[in-house]
């Protein structure tokens, strides 16, 4: 039984990694474009198709980004800490390992330590979480400029609203 689960983890990552970047954009679409589920689903594989990689590697760019200003700033407050002499028995490789895989290096033991990490990791993430909304959503509007002359429609309905204020 723990063979077959390993297995069809392993076979399903893939598709999980494919389906993920074809409907990326479902919520833009749900949002921008006031469609059903099943609509936003097929729009944003339309979006993607012919530009699996191109968006894939754009998004995880954005991802790469986000992670790197997040361990930044956690691993200079874990410095900090050490050098304000807060941190304990902390060494550096520990803010480090905690600032980039998450790794929980501080026990409940020292409650202080373990609440003040917390939190700075929690106010990071809120600060930081937009990040990824805008960049897809970017990602999202140049996708429908590549694929639709999204620009042009805009500018013409525009320039067609401005002559139809003058007319008046």
């Amino acid at each position: 039984m723990v063979v077959g689960g390993l297995a069809i983890t392993i076979i399903g990552i893939p598709f999980a990694i494919y389906f993920s970047m074809r409907w990326g954009f479902f919520v833009q679409t749900m949002l921008l474009e006031k469609g059903r589920i099943r609509d936003a689903l097929r729009r944003s594989s339309e979006l993607v198709s012919g530009m699996w990689w191109r968006v894939c590697g754009t998004l995880i760019a954005i991802l790469l980004i986000d992670a790197a200003i997040h361990a930044v700033f956690e691993i200079s407050f874990g410095f900090i800490l050490i050098l304000m002499g807060a941190a304990g028995e902390v060494d550096p490789m520990d803010i480090i390992r905690w600032a980039t895989i998450g790794d929980s290096v501080f026990g409940t033991s020292d409650l202080v330590l373990y609440m003040a990490t917390t939190c700075i990791h929690l106010v990071l993430s809120v600060y930081l979480f937009p990040i990824w909304g805008i960049g897809s959503t970017l990602v999202y509007f140049n996708q429908r400029i590549l694929k639709e002359g999204f620009d042009i429609e805009m500018r013409a309905n525009t320039s067609q609203s401005l002559d139809d204020k003058h007319q008046v």
